[in-house]
């Protein structure tokens, strides 16, 4: 990209466009980024509301941001290295004029526009600025999240089905608009709304009454009307955590730096910049979880990407939810599988055979083995007691247990 101002410009243009887009889809079900050239062209969004929602975020600045980035003059940025966030924020509260940019373009500006939420809603007052902050953030929030706004609850209540049943009662969970699918029980979407309202907009009432409905405790199978469970794998960053937890090697130390897992040395090469150490062996520090997995996009963890942890450059409104014979072989062969399944060996121990399958069954599978299951486990420690210790052999029996289908699915 050339350093003139025109340049500039339209690289800050394009930045905020991923703001614009992001907040609109996450939090209203609405695809506004689709209105940055011109009209559009299904919905009712003007350009006009489009560049409104430029003139909220048009005076922030990113803050406590990773080394070698850039400000939008294109300059090197001073890393804060007491910065706990990485955020956007304001360090003035006069905000630049803001036009619409005419298809698009910096270079061909119209009409100056003011902070405005979307015209189809029912307009607002936006403050004039405090001492410190513009405020235009604050006021869209706090719109966004209005009890009146029934549209942003819908789309919080559908996220929050969709985690549960594999599918939310709306299939396109960031586009509620005419391009999207219709809610498959709208009444059941309104009252679920309602009910984040009533409980000022905490998740957990919800998550409980849907866990405790009869919809969700029936079996997995077809889904008429969106209401019946799907077979859910686990996420791959669950998966991962779940596994230390099990193992009792989870690091449950919060916030702080991104971690560096152990990966494979071929795969190394590849990281020029901010390099990922050599590990030859993992520990605490790497053994935080899987949130805080620093994300490069020419290096991604082979685990996560298998199991189709989504890429970081865009939002993510559903998974891809593959299965592959990939997938298996990593679970069966990585490295950090085989150590994790050794230690849960360690933390299972009793002072019987049977005793320690049982509790290797708690710790991964949340119950006991049954009679037939349990035999099958005491003949397999027997026969790699044959060519290995016992140690090893309850290792492999917890290396299976980590691979089969009730560990990594939802049941």
């Amino acid at each position: 990209m050339g350093k003139t101002d025109d340049a500039l410009a339209q690289y800050r243009a394009d930045q905020l466009d991923d703001v614009i887009s992001t907040t609109s889809s996450v939090f209203l079900g609405l695809t506004v980024g689709c209105a940055r050239c011109h009209d559009h062209k299904t919905d009712p969004l003007l350009q006009r509301d489009y560049y409104s929602l430029l003139a909220v975020f048009n005076g922030t600045e990113k803050y406590g941001l990773v080394p070698d980035t850039q400000d939008k003059n294109d300059k090197r940025i001073k890393i804060d290295e007491t910065a706990k966030v990485h955020a956007l924020i304001e360090t003035s509260p006069q905000v630049p004029a803001t036009r619409i940019m005419l298809r698009g373009s910096a270079l061909n500006l119209g009409d100056e526009v003011g902070p405005a939420v979307p015209t189809l809603f029912k307009p607002i007052s936006f403050p004039s600025p405090a001492p410190q902050t513009s405020l235009r953030r604050k006021t869209l929030a706090e719109w966004i999240t209005a009890p009146d706004n029934a549209l942003a609850w819908r789309v919080i209540a559908n996220r929050i089905w969709q985690h549960h049943f594999g599918k939310g009662l709306v299939a396109s969970p960031s586009n509620f608009g005419f391009t999207g699918s219709k809610p498959t029980k709208p009444e059941l979407l309104d009252y679920l709304a309602q009910q984040l309202i009533q409980n000022g907009g905490r998740f957990k009432p919800l998550h409980k009454m849907i866990l405790m409905s009869a919809a969700y405790r029936q079996s997995a199978g077809p889904a008429p009307l969106a209401l019946r469970p799907q077979l859910l794998r686990m996420e791959a960053e669950v998966i991962r955590d779940s596994i230390l937890a099990a193992s009792g090697k989870l690091n449950l130390k919060l916030g702080g730096p991104g971690i560096k897992p152990r990966l494979r040395p071929d795969l190394l090469p590849t990281s020029q910049r901010n390099k990922w150490p050599l590990l030859q062996k993992e520990g605490p520090e790497q053994w935080r979880r899987s949130i805080y997995i620093y994300v490069k996009r020419q290096l991604l963890m082979p685990s996560m990407e298998l199991f189709d942890a989504p890429t970081t450059t865009d939002s993510c409104a559903m998974r891809l939810d593959s299965t592959v014979p990939t997938q298996a072989l990593v679970l069966m062969n990585d490295e950090f599988v085989e150590e994790q399944a050794a230690f849960l060996t360690q933390r299972a121990a009793t002072d019987t055979l049977e005793k320690t399958i049982q509790h290797m069954f708690m710790l991964t599978l949340s119950h006991e083995a049954d009679a037939k299951r349990l035999q099958q486990s005491l003949d397999f420690v027997k026969a790699r007691e044959a060519t290995s210790t016992r140690d090893q052999a309850l290792a492999d029996l917890a290396h299976v247990l980590f691979n089969s289908s009730e560990f990594v699915y939802i049941q």
